[in-house]
């Protein structure tokens, strides 16, 4: 057992020491933070919580604060306190004066409201001392607040800063309390103190009782009601307290926790209040913020909509009722071009799309409100984790073969993720990710090999054997050999043909710089191709905007159809997807799919194989999806693809002699899983088969009114078009004697 203890105690040290260096926690920010965010079911925003936006106007009003009317921010405070907004933030500056009459107006409402709280800012200068207690004068960093204008400041509910650290370039942390600014209290810590004063007398009394010694003089309601900026002595005092006494907030939380069980409702929302109170003041002044998502997550309202309909006396853009809400306004712009307050956080996206500093200050009040901080796994537990790992870890190594210990610390790390997104997503617990899964464990495992293969020669060549299957390089060289096999002839075989075509590619590729169209193309056959990929099917051929795809099994069975019409229905998906990120450049793609009889062969080289497909079925599958054209469908398959496949809901659109066939083919349109069929679908469904039925049986009027319900099921369903156009025809010219209900398609 030395061995694996030796090697254990090596791991477990390199987690140690990796974590404690800032680079390891940087590394955690970076990679581990940001897949726990991406991957945990994300969390819901409070629904008192609510932004209004200042952004681009559609008259063009510019987006920066200072160039709005203060007199506009002055309705919209009445308008949000005749809502009842029970507390409205600004995370704007207002320390230059505007028009003086705006100005004036503006103050008013702040006045009448009653409720509002302004945003400070922070200004670092830089001085030297004179060096009369040191041999050498010595740079100093000062930070001073610059307040809002004093007429409005001295009509605000507060007024606070709400510093944000940029450094690291990622925005993951913000203050409660700033200490290099003499202990000041942020704005977040502002808006919860505020929008919970009513609660204060009832943290007064318990305060009072837990610690009287150093609360004798924390005022009560009255001596609040007569006292100059009350809730700014009330913030600091309560500070002050909770700072001599670290121990206070948990004797307070462990009082509350023990009263809890058994109490109504009403009480258990005042506990809650009460330990979000306590948690403010109590918990860490430097806290990692848990964000709800990307930029928008947040219910967001924009400053001109509420305006506007307010001018049009239309239906209300605000809800009702903001009793229980915290309005939060700012600069709160969804377009990377416009965005100016903007911070780069996990939920960044790669458009350019940042967090605005309203969305943050919001997601710092609604964490704090909701008592669900994002916390660090503490010092003593990382360092007991990473033994426990590195110890797990090195057993693995020692007593399992190369391969079997690959499998099993990959099941490992898999279980080890699991456990850590389910602590995060229920507790905000964030456990460390990085440093165990991609430094600690490679490490451990190559250090285990290497010891192995020391020990003899014999060992050593097996080992390196083994290992040389994990490489990459002797992966694809594995697959190559392969291909070489199938290269050795040509073969017949049954399978299946998936055929793509683009809409609009050619004015597409006419107005987009060429340099930028293969990147685009890129992208969008990265989205078409992967569901294939996903269904276990090969993508033999790209030539322009089309893409061949097949599937070969023989005989082809139903499960292999199901997964090529799962595949078809899923690249649909994935192409709205690509067009609805790449607005200005869309390609709406069309499908077809066809399964019998092909040659195939292989064309490629060792590194790189295509499969190749000849033969009718690739031409049938390409004449389907040149249908979807005329049918004003998106997926078109043969009756033989769907024929006995559970799982997918199509419909028989009828019989079709394609161009340069001889023989027609039975056409049905994919219009989704079964399970996600809807009433409406089905309905449509139902009546269209009704109309088909009676269509081939030459009842021209009732046909056309069968389809004449389609349409009003769904006005704009290509093939009841169609058919219901056809119908009128043939009312007024019907078709020869030896009509079969085959319709020819003519080459264009």
């Amino acid at each position: 057992m030395s061995k694996p203890l030796l090697a254990g105690i090596f791991s477990a040290l390199i987690g140690v020491m990796v974590s404690l260096l800032p680079s390891g926690l940087a590394l955690e920010e970076s990679i581990g933070l940001e897949l726990l965010f991406k991957s945990r079911v994300a969390p819901t925003p409070p629904d008192n919580i609510l932004i209004v936006s200042i952004d681009r106007s559609e008259s063009g009003r510019p987006k920066t604060s200072r160039a709005i009317p203060r007199a506009i921010y002055g309705r919209l405070v009445d308008i949000l306190a005749a809502h009842n907004a029970k507390t409205i933030v600004f995370d704007m500056t207002f320390s230059e004066p505007d028009d003086s009459k705006s100005d004036a107006l503006f103050a008013q409402a702040i006045a009448r409201a009653g409720n509002v709280i302004l945003c400070e800012y922070l200004e670092r200068k830089t001085g030297q001392t004179d060096g009369s207690k040191r041999s050498v004068p010595a740079d100093i960093h000062i930070e001073k607040r610059i307040l809002p204008l004093p007429l409005l400041a001295e009509n605000a509910a507060l007024t606070a800063p709400f510093p944000l650290p940029k450094i690291p370039i990622r925005l993951n942390r913000y203050w409660t309390f700033k200490k290099e600014s003499g202990d000041q209290y942020t704005l977040p810590v502002a808006v919860i103190q505020f929008y919970l004063r009513d609660i204060y007398p009832q943290l007064r009394e318990r305060i009072l009782t837990m610690a009287p010694d150093l609360a004798s003089d924390l005022p009560d309601n009255d001596t609040l009601a007569t006292t100059d900026n009350q809730h700014d002595f009330l913030l600091r005092k309560l500070r002050d307290i909770f700072s001599r006494n670290p121990l206070l907030s948990r004797q307070l939380l462990n009082q509350l926790r023990q009263e809890e069980t058994g109490l109504p409702p009403d009480s258990t929302m005042e506990h809650k209040a009460l330990e979000t109170l306590i948690m403010m003041y109590g918990g860490t002044d430097n806290r990692y913020l848990n964000f709800y998502g990307p930029a928008g997550t947040i219910p967001t309202i924009s400053l001109e909509k509420i305006l506007s309909q307010q001018r049009t006396k239309g239906s209300a853009a605000l809800p009702p009722d903001l009793t229980e809400t915290i309005v939060f306004i700012g600069l709160s712009q969804l377009s990377g071009k416009e965005q100016s307050d903007n911070f780069y956080t996990v939920f960044s996206q790669s458009d350019g799309i940042d967090l605005n500093g309203v969305e943050v200050a919001a997601t710092a009040c609604a964490n704090l409100l909701d008592n669900k901080p994002l916390t660090p796994l503490s010092q003593p537990y990382r360092f007991a984790l990473f033994i426990l790992w590195g110890l797990l870890v090195a057993l693995i190594c020692f007593f399992l073969s190369p391969l079997f210990s690959f499998l099993g610390l990959l099941i490992a790390s898999s279980l080890f993720f699991l456990l850590s997104r389910h602590f995060f997503s229920t507790a905000g617990l964030w456990t460390p990710l990085a440093v165990p899964l991609l430094i600690q464990m490679p490490a451990t495992y190559l250090t285990v090999i290497l010891w192995k293969l020391s020990e003899a020669k014999r060992e050593r060549h097996n080992i390196k054997t083994a290992f040389k299957h994990y490489l990459p390089d002797e992966i694809v060289k594995q697959l190559a050999k392969k291909t070489i096999d199938i290269q050795a002839e040509n073969k017949i075989v049954h399978g299946i043909c998936l055929y793509t075509d683009a809409e609009d590619y050619t004015s597409v590729s006419e107005k987009l710089d060429q340099t930028k169209l293969p990147e685009i193309m890129n992208r969008y056959f990265q989205a078409a191709s992967q569901p294939v990929l996903d269904h276990g099917g090969v993508v033999s051929d790209i030539t322009g905007d089309a893409m061949l795809a097949i599937w070969v099994s023989p005989p082809v069975k139903e499960d292999l159809r199901l997964q090529a019409c799962l595949a078809a229905l899923d690249i649909v998906q994935a192409v709205k997807k690509f067009n609805a990120a790449t607005p200005d450049v869309t390609l709406p793609t069309r499908v077809g799919l066809h399964v019998g009889t092909m040659m195939l062969g292989n064309i490629g080289a060792l590194n790189h194989y295509e499969y190749t497909p000849i033969g009718d079925v690739v031409n049938t599958a390409s004449r389907l999806e040149s249908l979807n054209k005329q049918l004003g469908t998106r997926v078109l398959v043969s009756d033989e693809c769907v024929e006995e496949v559970n799982g997918v809901l199509s419909r028989q659109l009828g019989s079709f002699l394609l161009v340069g066939k001889s023989r027609p083919v039975s056409v049905s349109e994919l219009i989704c899983r079964q399970a996600e069929a809807t009433e409406m679908q089905l309905l449509l469904c139902d009546h269209f088969k009704h109309g088909l039925n009676l269509y081939q049986c030459q009842k021209w009027t009732e046909a056309e009114q069968a389809f004449r319900q389609v349409l009003e099921i769904d006005k704009e369903d290509g093939p009841a078009t169609f058919y219901s156009n056809l119908c009128n025809q043939f009312m007024q010219d019907p078709p020869a004697a030896d009509w079969h209900g085959i319709f020819r398609l003519q080459q264009k």
